[in-house]
């Protein structure tokens, strides 16, 4: 470990002598706080800056289909392996940098029961005045679970899906009633200063996305060094600190 340590070390410290590169990087949202850190962190070490474009993972999927080309790409395996196949990036070295939950947003003024069992979680979307989700990975997980709940039908009318996790929190912030958005975990936590309440998900219906980063085809060069940093300690504990496991 010691030497694996050294080298990156080492890497880093060349890099940082070179001329300094643009680094291109197309994201899922619930990565940006933490990835806004690690890019920081990185830009101390080498003077390469990277730029972070984020959409949902459908959004990702139409600009990678559309030909568009990053230099780094951290997604969902599904995402990584078809870019693979069309020749966008190399998966050579894949790793996955982390992996985020799901929770309902909840604005904090609003007092509701706690959420032990997957009972006190249909109690709580049967009583919600509305329930949103976004048209990513964790919109699709939500919507799937409450399906396997039985109650779609039961909250169809108070039910609305938007493009983005952005949308979803602008929602449940301006309402005036219990309104509960699922959303990625991070993207929660990143809106509590605005008064935004998060409720847990009962762990029999908890869902984590994984997400692995890759190189594009055709990168600059300090990109692969960007991606071996996504596995030191440093990058781990800023991902860790914006809810990233």
């Amino acid at each position: 470990m010691r030497r694996l340590t050294l080298t990156l070390g080492l890497i880093l410290a060349i890099a940082g002598t070179a001329s300094a590169e643009e680094i291109r990087l197309l994201t899922a949202g619930s990565l940006q706080r933490g990835l806004a850190v690690i890019a920081e962190l990185f830009k101390a070490e080498t003077g390469h800056d990277i730029t972070i474009e984020v959409g949902t993972t459908p959004v990702m999927t139409e600009r990678l289909e559309s030909g568009d080309m990053f230099d780094i790409v951290i997604g969902t395996r599904a995402v990584v392996d078809a870019a693979a196949a069309r020749g966008q990036v190399d998966d050579s070295f894949a790793p996955v940098v982390g992996r985020v939950g799901i929770g309902i947003a909840v604005r904090a003024a609003v007092e509701t029961d706690p959420v032990r069992t997957v009972e006190d979680l249909e109690a709580l979307l049967l009583a919600a005045d509305s329930v949103v989700y976004n048209r990513g990975s964790s919109g699709v997980f939500s919507q799937s679970m409450i399906e396997s709940l039985g109650i779609g039908e039961q909250i169809e009318s108070k039910t609305t899906q938007y493009p983005n996790g952005g949308d979803v929190l602008a929602h449940v912030r301006e309402g005036d009633g219990m309104d509960l958005g699922f959303a990625p975990l991070t993207e929660v936590r990143t809106n509590a200063p605005d008064g935004i309440g998060m409720i847990a998900l009962p762990d029999e219906v908890q869902n984590y996305t994984s997400y692995t980063a890759v190189v594009g085809t055709g990168a600059v060069e300090p990109a692969a060094d960007f991606v071996r940093f996504l596995t030191t300690e440093a990058a781990r504990n800023a991902f860790a600190a914006s809810g990233v496991d």
